[in-house]
């Protein structure tokens, strides 16, 4: 099932009664309008994260699809972060940080990826959920999109990390200074010996996000 069935088809308290509904016809178009409970919405996108990351743990997918990451987009445009326990959001960020990561590589999702793991780990610099590992997994993807040429990929990630650096040098955020440079020698020490990376530069974009270049191996 689709996310707009499932959202029309969900169980009672997600929307109002029918003195809410609106119809409109105009030009052989039926416009359908419903008013919801804004506070049932929240609680509802929580029960639909909660729910995917549940299937896919169960089901270990090789990698998210266009169905997943419409219940993905649906469910973080209407989740209230200040009303999920610590122990929801470690479940949540843990079994998607990998998918995402992997995403981040797919010319068809790494846009809606990128938003999505920026949530997360604003969250987790915030120390307000922990991702194991996360480092490792973004700095894979990194060599990923330069084995394969992804451009496009490549852009939309290193414009978060460049803007992410500047975020961290200008209020001093260690979390996140730790957290690039992390990424950096984790991705200079995958690359090893590769041929250079003329088309991509991802070595390029190593040095610009490195917190720490005097340290750099």
């Amino acid at each position: 099932m689709g996310i707009r069935a499932w959202i029309l088809f969900s169980g009672p308290g997600l929307v109002k009664d029918t003195t809410d509904e609106t119809f409109a016809n105009s030009d052989r178009t039926l416009r359908f309008s419903l008013a919801f409970d804004n506070t049932r919405l929240k609680d509802f996108a929580l029960e639909m994260v909660i729910s995917l990351v549940k299937h896919i743990e169960e089901e270990k997918p090789e990698r998210l699809g266009g169905e997943h990451f419409d219940i993905l987009q649906f469910s973080f445009r209407h989740l209230d972060f200040t009303k999920i326990s610590a122990d929801e959001m470690n479940f949540i960020a843990n079994n998607l940080k990998d998918y995402l990561c992997v995403a981040l590589c797919d010319e068809d999702f790494y846009a809606l990826s990128t938003e999505i793991l920026k949530v997360l780990l604003r969250l987790h610099f915030k120390q307000e959920l922990q991702m194991k590992d996360v480092e490792s997994f973004l700095s894979s993807a990194l060599i990923l999109m330069k084995q394969n040429n992804l451009p496009k990929c490549l852009e939309s990630i290193a414009t978060y990390l460049v803007d992410l650096k500047r975020e961290a040098l200008e209020s001093n955020f260690d979390a996140v200074k730790r957290f690039l440079s992390t990424v950096v020698v984790e991705t200079r020490s995958k690359l090893g010996e590769e041929a250079p990376d003329d088309e991509l530069r991802l070595t390029e974009l190593l040095d610009r996000i490195d917190v720490l270049p005097s340290q750099s191996p």
